[in-house]
């Protein structure tokens, strides 16, 4: 057990390790994105943590499988370039005790990406995109960027001009709404919110302006000068947008028939199948010599993923638009992945029988 856990050890530090180093590269642009909506006023402030971390939820499940694959090929190269897994062999403890160790990681690694792709990602998509939602329906304030038009509510658009750091000051308004053909158009020079705590009621004040009522074509305006004057903020019902399928509940895609949703099933499927098979992938892969270094096979490694992932990308594309029976779906890609896994170590532990020395009898 004191080797089994020592390799355990050496591929959890490791898996870790690139885990955050991968997570930390691909959320850097994810976070470039949501600032970006951001700072456009597609998103409230208040949302850009849940966003955040959202994302993170989403995209563990396609770093998993990549940071598990390095792992194990940093882990075992490392122990090859320092002979130590000679040294082990030597002592008689053999490939199975070492496949062993493998197999109890990709389990648990396995499993959570079971639980990643087949559940949390599924969730994390529609609940993000229920935060949108919600978001571009209710009148909020903090939406609102200097120079942009921007429409709150769904039936008020603002414009402003400047806004003060502490974003409660707007200043140089513009307000247009329409019901029917009743135009209605204000402009002040500055404007800030009000909360009814009593009524929950949330309403724009603006000050020192003028506002013009009239319909479009006609001639008969009517300017009314205000000192202050109260918009009320209305929230209207939350709309569901339409879910992409990778937002839909795992549950939502078995027997429905369509040729989309057998896609992202089987995807779904195929994740953790494919981190098992790239740990055993990468095992055989780091059997390397001490003169070949830790990284001799690492670029081999990153080709061989990438040719997989791409595999299965076109294969998921291909069933999506009906090009490929769902009985041979995806299946035949990992196939080809385990077929090679095998043949391989085969080839490893095949070694040449020993010869045997014929002494001549003595006389």
């Amino acid at each position: 057990m004191i080797i089994e856990r020592y390799l355990l050890k050496e591929m959890g530090y490791t898996l870790i390790g690139v885990t955050l180093l991968l997570l930390l590269i691909f959320m850097s642009g994810s976070l470039v994105t949501v600032l970006t909506k951001a700072v456009e006023g597609e998103y409230s402030a208040d949302l850009l943590l849940q966003l955040f971390a959202l994302k993170s939820i989403s995209n563990l499940s396609g770093i998993l499988p990549l940071s598990a694959f390095f792992a194990v090929l940093l882990a075992f190269g490392r122990l090859y370039q320092d002979s130590e897994m000679s040294a082990m062999l030597t002592c008689g403890i053999g490939p199975k005790r070492i496949f062993k160790s493998v197999t109890l990681i990709a389990i648990l690694v396995g499993g959570l990406v079971s639980v990643l792709s087949l559940y949390l990602t599924p969730w994390a998509e529609n609940y993000e995109q229920r935060l949108i939602d919600v978001s571009s329906t209710n009148s909020s304030l903090e939406g609102m960027t200097a120079g942009r038009f921007v429409e709150l509510g769904g039936k008020h658009l603002f414009y402003v001009e400047t806004i003060d750091e502490d974003k409660q000051k707007f200043n140089n308004v513009f307000y247009h709404n329409r019901v029917g053909k009743q135009l209605s158009l204000l402009s002040a020079e500055s404007a800030h919110e009000y909360r009814d705590d009593k009524t929950a009621s949330r309403y724009l004040v603006l000050n020192s302006g003028y506002r013009y009522e009239g319909v479009a074509g006609q001639p008969d305006y009517k300017v009314v000068k205000f000192e202050s004057h109260g918009l009320r903020l209305v929230t209207q019902e939350v709309k569901s947008s339409q879910r992409d399928q990778d937002a839909l509940p795992t549950s939502a895609l078995w027997g429905t028939g369509k040729a989309s949703d057998i896609a992202e099933l089987q995807w779904r499927i195929s994740l953790p199948l494919m981190t098992v098979l790239l740990l055993f992938v990468g095992v055989v892969l780091s059997k390397t010599s001490p003169r070949q270094g830790r990284y001799g096979r690492f670029f081999i490694g990153i080709l061989i993923y990438f040719v997989y992932y791409n595999l299965m990308l076109t294969t998921r594309s291909w069933l999506a638009s009906d090009k490929i029976a769902p009985e041979l779906g995806m299946w035949w890609v990992h196939g080809i992945v385990l077929m090679l896994i095998i043949i391989t170590l085969v080839r490893q532990n095949k070694l040449p029988a020993p010869k045997q020395k014929i002494e001549a009898p003595s006389s």
